[in-house]
């Protein structure tokens, strides 16, 4: 009688669109299992229902990639709605288009003066105390250029597939982790991963392998100090017998006196019907931690949580795991290089 190969057990730290990229490749060759510290999956993607509405927790996740590989776990997933992302600046007390083109310069004297009104302002909210120490790219960056290469175009993004899921992020990363053991609201940091190891009891010892898709300076206690970010917080309203409150989905505020970055229109960005609309206000917040500041202090200190020995191997993934950002189609390379080394 032929003896059953044992799978290897490979625990995903995190549920957000690198960990339930991972879980989806490597469910076919591993046994997965998938921690998730909130009480659902989604990471930042997570979607809620107001008043009626699809909206996202945590402010307008717009999809697009230019790679064919991303594309097609898309599709697997539940597809793309093709919908094509435009923002406008309220600057001057006018909305202008965003990033600068042809047309935003109609309000501006020149390329740089819109820079000035349009682009630091808006760095500054987005940063605050960071702001002299992160780049420029971090934030909405200038997709197509300045100076002597301004393009005519209003699009934000230029990349070959852009677009909402077609089902929803929920149904997208339902269909993801079928087969997948799941566990919401369940943290796990290095201290429980050493008590499992050491552990007695085989049932808990389980594991050849962990990957965390959180900050290392989370995982390891802040053990060589704590990795710099910021984040945002959000309002949501409901207006009733409003059809369109703004002409594109996103309007970003960078006055610094009017004290949040951007609000969002879901009914625009979903295509949804209704008599009303739902609009969200993003303020910057600096006790949350979205956006890594990864300037080179802090690139110093995680390199020193790289090096940190460990009893059994730790690969740390995607935006917070490699403190860098990334978008999602980039959290999703990164989750596919990580599975293609890993299933050889």
């Amino acid at each position: 009688m032929k003896k059953s190969v044992r799978k290897k057990k490979i625990l995903i730290a995190g549920a957000g669109i690198t960990g339930i990229t991972l879980a989806y490749l490597l469910k076919k060759k591993f046994d997965v299992t998938v921690y998730e510290q909130m009480w659902e999956v989604g990471g930042l993607c997570v979607q809620d229902t107001y008043y009626g509405y699809d909206i996202n927790r945590y402010g307008p996740h717009i999809f697009y990639t230019n790679k064919p590989e991303v594309m097609d776990i898309i599709r697997k997933w539940g597809g793309l709605r093709p919908y094509t992302h435009k923002v406008l600046s309220f600057v001057r007390g006018k909305l202008v288009p965003y990033p600068i083109n042809t047309e935003t310069l109609k309000h501006f004297k020149d390329d740089k003066e819109a820079l000035k009104e349009m682009m630091k302002p808006y760095h500054e909210k987005r940063w605050g105390k960071f702001k002299d120490k992160a780049p420029l790219p971090h934030v909405h960056p200038i997709k197509h250029g300045c100076g002597s290469h301004i393009m005519p175009k209003d699009n934000f993004f230029e990349h070959r597939w852009q677009g909402m899921p077609a089902i929803g992020y929920r149904e997208w990363f339902k269909k993801a982790l079928q087969g997948v053991e799941v566990v919401t609201q369940r943290p796990f940091v290095y201290n429980d991963m050493e008590r499992d190891i050491r552990s007695p009891m085989p049932e808990y010892n389980v594991f050849d392998l962990y990957i965390v898709t959180g900050y290392p300076d989370r995982f390891f206690n802040g053990e060589y100090g704590n990795l710099e970010a910021v984040g945002s917080s959000f309002h949501n309203i409901y207006i009733p017998n409003k059809r369109k409150y703004y002409p594109v989905a996103v309007v970003n505020f960078p006055e610094k006196e009017i004290p949040y970055l951007r609000v969002a229109e879901y009914k625009t960005l979903y295509n949804q019907r209704g008599n009303g609309t739902v609009l969200q206000f993003e303020y910057p917040d600096y006790q949350l931690r979205f956006y890594p500041l990864n300037d080179e202090a802090n690139q110093k200190i995680y390199a020193k949580y790289m090096k940190k020995k460990t009893k059994k191997k730790i690969i740390f993934a995607g935006r917070q795991g490699k403190y860098k950002y990334m978008n999602m189609s980039e959290a999703m390379e990164d989750a596919i290089e990580i599975a293609k080394r890993l299933m050889k």
